[in-house]
């Protein structure tokens, strides 16, 4: 008498559906579980792009900032040049030293260079400032700005801060 092989639904007894659901599971488990790393993968994809993305923005809003800081305090600069230039007899300033001067707060100094070039390129797009290569008073060679706009507007500005009257004595507008 020959042994026949017994299957392994035989042992078990009838087939439910339960059966089948788990053989599929044991069949697919490998596909079943490389979808759902997948998902994972992908969630986490999105969640670096997005902060990414947000960090971005937020740089992007820094350098409005800055640029806006600068080209004010250019205007400034040359408004004092203007009113007195005795006390101020140059109308330039050194970009790193305003930069300097803009991000203080920034101690590393990769995102202060990555942030700065962003900052300059506006800066030095804009057509009221003028770019040139100047000597400083240390004797260092290096990239000056000057404000070329309006200097009368931002003077009479600079003179109502200060409380500067006129010779009839009203403040000057």
């Amino acid at each position: 008498m020959a042994v026949r092989p017994v299957s392994l639904l035989e042992t078990l007894g009838k087939p439910t559906r339960y059966t089948y659901y788990v053989g599929y599971i044991i069949v697919h488990s490998s596909t079943i579980l490389t979808a759902f790393t997948d998902l994972i993968l992908a969630s986490a994809a999105i969640v670096a792009g997005r902060s990414k993305v947000t960090a971005r923005a937020i740089e992007n809003r820094r350098v409005r900032a800055l640029v806006k800081e600068a080209l004010e305090t250019l205007q400034a600069k040359e408004a004092a040049n203007y009113i007195d230039p005795v006390q101020t007899p140059l109308p330039s300033v050194a970009s790193l030293q305003l930069r300097d001067l803009v991000m203080q707060d920034e101690h590393s100094t990769p995102v202060r260079v990555r942030v700065w070039e962003q900052v300059e390129r506006v800066v030095e797009g804009n057509a009221n400032v003028r770019t040139n290569m100047e000597v400083m008073s240390s004797g260092d060679e290096g990239r000056v700005w000057t404000w070329i706009g309006n200097a009368g507007v931002a003077a009479r500005r600079l003179q109502l801060a200060e409380g500067q009257t006129a010779a009839s004595g009203r403040p000057v507008v």
